[in-house]
């Protein structure tokens, strides 16, 4: 999967992308790395403590972006629990 950071928004790569004059279905990665997108990288939440739920968070490096966790605490139904 190929995705840009856009204002601060993680934004997976499109299925259609217009290159120079020409409508380009299902691109390659190349052709989508020229366009910016960058390969992403999925990564496992550790394990989360009781009262607490953990939040994406995403980290543009140089060559890709990285999928990373932040622990938040719980506030009363935030974590879906009953």
């Amino acid at each position: 999967m190929y995705a840009k950071i856009i204002s601060h928004v993680f934004t997976p790569a499109p299925r259609r992308a217009v290159i120079g004059s020409e409508q380009v279905f299902n691109p390659t990665e190349a052709q989508l790395a020229a366009l910016g997108y960058k390969p992403v990288i999925f990564t496992e939440p550790s394990e989360v403590p009781e009262g607490f739920y953990a939040e994406i968070r995403w980290e543009e490096t140089e060559d890709s972006i990285v999928q990373t966790w932040t622990l938040a605490a719980a506030s009363d139904g935030a974590s879906g629990a009953d």
